[in-house]
């Protein structure tokens, strides 16, 4: 024990004194931490000439040294090379940074006769490719964002694209430490160390065994699949109407019974923690989709798009029947995605793979939507992926089937009375596939443990020694978990 906390104090050592680089496994880590930035200050700091400036104080200062003429020799001759490395990776990462902001200033930007565009017809919007007389005009090539939609969808693509050009980013820089550290002989002082690397790895994943995960998930997506489409005709001899409960959300329940009968050790997580965390958890839940739903809506009517909102007394059914089946419908619906596949993932992948593969086959598994257009479908996916990714972080250390079901039965009636689908809105599905994109980058960067003022745990208290927190207000006395964090009661 006393071994594993030095090592731990060391590498926090070497963190916290700006030597390394850290080049971290989880794309949305690497996003928000500080690596990125420093790569890129490194990298446009050897444009303004530190290389060579530092290659030429130290020659000033050993200018009978024949080793430092030499170096500064290479350095001078790989200034070139390296500087159109640097160069290309600023401007692709600078591009995708800005990209991701493209819905708010999409509309700025106007062209005329003066650019190309005939007749001096003023338009808006950005041009990605080339568009010789204008947008709608002969000749036209690429992507004209004039549109909340297409600048929505243009920043979730570049969002994506931002998150894996990090790692091209940061192992240019390393690249570039590592080069002038085998010509110099030592890195100059914005490059010590960044050559070494530093991949975060956890311990639970170090000793994460390697077992195949796949035979298992190819039978479960098979039954679901088998079930779901069996459910579907058996749904109009029922008379059920399919806005109260639609029988194919219990296939992936069926494909679980029929994973667990073929594999009795199956990973599956209905409950765990205790009741506390997962009120806790469900109470934060409920708080996302709110925020979520509310900067939907405002962006809609910013955008200047009509809202149509659902009363909930006009839907042809009793609204309390409705709340009900949802209920069990999500429940049963979560007992395969959440409850089963999102940890028998995790026994191969991190949380958030697991999750991106989960949120995938769930997002396809929505055929139906299909019909309302295949780029309809395809954000519609964005959406089930990003609501997945929330949903790993919300689920750990607690029940899986309450919080998931709680939420995924909280969603389904938003959408119903809030974001109606049935009329195939493609602006309506983009605005609530953005915010829960954002929502999942919020979530996933959100402290592991930081002070929880509003819900301390009995646990917690005991420690605290019956200290008054609301009297208190120092946030040094309290080290607990976060909503988001794991629990200990």
């Amino acid at each position: 024990m006393t071994t594993t906390t030095t090592s731990n104090s060391s590498a926090r050592g070497n963190n916290s004194d700006g030597s390394r680089i850290p080049l971290y496994r989880n794309p949305l880590r690497l996003a928000l931490s500080a690596s990125p930035w420093r790569s890129a200050w490194c990298l446009a700091g050897h444009l303004a000439g530190g290389t060579i400036l530092g290659a030429l104080i130290c020659a000033v200062g050993r200018w009978r040294d024949p080793v430092i003429w030499r170096d500064l020799g290479y350095l001078t001759a790989l200034w070139l090379p390296l500087a159109l490395l640097d160069v290309s990776v600023l401007t692709v990462w600078g591009a995708l940074l800005i990209g991701v902001t493209l819905p708010f200033w999409y509309w700025l930007p106007a062209g005329t006769d003066a650019v190309g565009y005939v007749r001096g017809r003023t338009v808006h919007g950005i041009p990605l490719g080339y568009f010789p007389h204008g947008p709608a005009g002969r000749g036209a090539i690429g992507l004209y964002i004039d549109t909340l939609p297409k600048a929505v969808l243009a920043a979730a693509f570049c969002g994506v694209a931002l998150l894996l050009f990090n790692y091209v980013l940061v192992r240019a820089a390393r690249t570039h430490a590592a080069v002038a550290q085998a010509v110099a002989g030592r890195p100059s002082a914005g490059w010590k160390g960044a050559g070494h690397r530093h991949d975060r790895v956890r311990p639970a994943q170090q000793s994460r065994p390697r077992t195949s995960v796949w035979p298992t998930l190819g039978l479960y997506l098979l039954v679901t699949w088998l079930a779901a489409g069996a459910l579907k005709e058996l749904q109009p001899v029922t008379h059920l109407p399919s806005q109260v409960l639609s029988l194919t959300q219990f296939a992936p329940s069926i494909a679980v019974l029929v994973v667990l009968a073929r594999h009795r050790g199956a990973a599956l997580q209905i409950w765990q923690g205790t009741a506390a965390a997962t009120l806790r958890r469900i109470a934060a839940g409920a708080g996302i989709l709110a925020a979520v739903f509310g900067l939907a809506l405002a962006g809609l009517a910013l955008a200047g798009h009509a809202i149509h909102l659902t009363s909930p007394w006009t839907l042809g059914d009793p609204f309390w029947l409705i709340v009900v089946a949802q209920l069990v419908g999500a429940c049963g619906e979560e007992l395969g995605w959440r409850c089963f596949l999102q940890p028998h993932l995790q026994q191969r992948y991190s949380p958030v793979c697991s999750a991106l593969i989960v949120g995938a086959l769930w997002g396809t598994w929505h055929v139906e939507y299909l019909g309302d257009g295949l780029l309809f479908f395809a954000v519609f996916i964005v959406a089930a992926i990003a609501i997945s990714v929330i949903l790993a972080r919300l689920i750990r250390g607690v029940s899986s089937l309450a919080v998931a079901g709680v939420f995924h039965w909280l969603l389904n009636l938003a959408i119903l009375l809030l974001l109606n689908f049935a009329n195939g809105s493609l602006a309506e599905v983009t605005a609530m596939a953005a915010g829960f994109v954002v929502a999942a980058i919020v979530v996933w960067s959100w402290p592991a443990r930081t002070p929880a003022l509003l819900w301390p745990s009995r646990a917690r208290r005991r420690r605290l020694g019956g200290q008054d927190l609301a009297r208190s207000g120092s946030l040094a006395h309290v080290r607990g978990a976060a909503p988001f964090g794991r629990d200990h009661e």
